[in-house]
């Protein structure tokens, strides 16, 4: 599984040998959609399920735990409490101003880079770039500058490495490492880390803005300053909303512009309902794109096809003791669901290797939609969906309706040559931005 076809690798197991499998000696993976509610969703009169260790690595570097890596429930209710109003419909319309403000300034400069006969850009590292600005404006409380300079500063580099990842996952099972890895690697040292130095830094200028800056981290600052809430912990959370906000939202944006862009049918019909939604550039906001019917099937399908978390095995989930397909799985078992086996399963999909967006609209449509979801379910449920779906929206709006897009790589294919361990690695996809060609200039601004 570290070679890179881990998904591959889980989802032939699962058609093999059914729903449930076993992938370690302690770790079972299921494919079906009753096991999404069951690990991930709430049931009546049950708490939901814990997260498994895998999740510490996510505050490594910090003393205190995040939002994602708290494995203590009630406290993990706690900081959902405290952060969701930033994530409220209503704060992410209060920040669009800005995210758009962020975009048209990114599609100006990667426009320069991108010229017809150029061998493009990578749009992976340009998405990137511009997830970053948007979150250190939004997060950091100052944007990181990285669209103006084309450029990552090496403290910037926040994104976790998929084979780091898996490693780790993998290693974790063996008791003997563990205590190796504990007496070898003393706390101060990982202290040390320079994504948790870089965050601490920031904690400090974000909270030397006091509570003027209604950003996502307001309320993390409001605790600071109330007494509620140390440095730390604060640090800890600006970090890993940071790595999920620009992962989640690159590999989204990938995902879709590969999908559209190997698809010129789905691409000319995608192009014209954004270009007939909007008489000008300057009228594009996220309200609207998100409410266009075939824009939403292009993302919901571009996510079932290419989930940004194929494999599962980043997802564990500690047991209670619970029945599912006939069979009880005893206490402290770790569990996930295998999002790539249930999204190609033609149990669920009709021609589960085709991209096919209509499969959103049509009523009649058998497909169990319930088998793709991309920000998890219940009390899982990402924190940032609606920021990612914002800017997915806003970015692809914009990007299409000022240009007609290129793929350079053409003999890329994304499901033959992707490569996943616990996330996947970025695709290096070559892009060229060609002025749309039934008006001579479109404005910048």
């Amino acid at each position: 599984m570290t070679i890179g076809d881990s998904h591959l690798c889980i989802a032939g197991l699962h058609k093999e040998l059914g729903p449930i499998i076993r992938v370690s000696p302690n770790e079972l993976s299921f494919a079906s959609v009753e096991s999404i509610q069951a690990i991930y969703g709430h049931a009546p009169g049950k708490a939901p399920l814990k997260r498994g260790s895998f999740f510490m690595m996510l505050h490594s570097g910090f003393k205190k735990p995040n939002i994602v890596s708290e494995l203590d429930q009630d406290r993990h209710r706690e900081l959902r409490k405290i952060m969701l109003p930033a994530f409220s419909h209503r704060a992410l319309q209060e920040q669009e101003s800005v995210m758009s403000g962020m975009i048209d300034k990114w599609l100006t400069k990667i426009s320069q880079q991108a010229t017809p006969g150029s061998n493009g850009v990578e749009i992976g590292r340009w998405y990137a770039l511009d997830a970053l600005d948007i979150l250190g404006e939004l997060a950091f409380g100052e944007s990181f500058q990285a669209v103006q300079t084309g450029r990552l500063d090496t403290r910037l580099n926040l994104s976790v490495n998929p084979y780091v990842v898996t490693l780790i996952d993998n290693l974790r099972h063996i008791d003997f490492v563990v205590t190796l890895v504990k007496l070898l690697v003393p706390p101060s040292l990982l202290h040390k880390n320079p994504n948790a130095v870089f965050s601490r830094e920031q904690a400090e200028r974000r909270l030397a803005l006091g509570e003027s800056k209604q950003d996502f981290v307001f309320p993390l600052v409001e605790k600071v300053l109330n007494g509620e809430m140390d440095k730390e912990e604060m640090a800890s959370n600006m970090f890993v909303l940071t790595i999920a906000g620009q992962d989640t939202s690159v590999m989204s944006l990938l995902s879709i512009t590969y999908l559209l862009l190997r698809n010129p049918d789905k691409l000319d019909r995608f192009v014209s309902e954004i270009r007939s939604n909007f008489d000008k550039y300057e009228d594009i906001n996220s309200t609207k794109a998100q409410q266009i019917r075939y824009v939403q099937a292009v993302i919901n399908e571009s996510l079932r096809m290419i989930p940004p978390a194929p494999s599962g095995l980043g997802l564990p989930r500690v047991s209670s003791g619970f029945e599912i397909h006939g069979r009880y799985i005893p206490p402290d078992v770790e569990v996930f669901t295998a999002p790539w086996s249930l999204t190609h399963d033609p149990k669920y999909w009709t021609d589960p290797m085709e991209f096919k967006p209509e499969r959103w609209l049509d009523p009649d449509c058998k497909d169990i939609k319930e088998a793709s979801t991309p920000f998890s379910v219940g009390p899982t449920l990402c924190i940032g969906k609606g920021f990612s779906l914002m800017e997915i929206n806003l970015i692809l709006a914009k990007m299409f309706w000022k240009y007609d897009l290129e793929l350079v790589n053409q003999d890329f294919d994304w499901i033959r040559d992707g490569r996943v361990n616990a996330g996947w690695w970025w695709p290096k996809l070559y892009i060229c931005f060609h002025p749309r060609a039934d008006q001579a200039t479109v404005s910048d601004e």
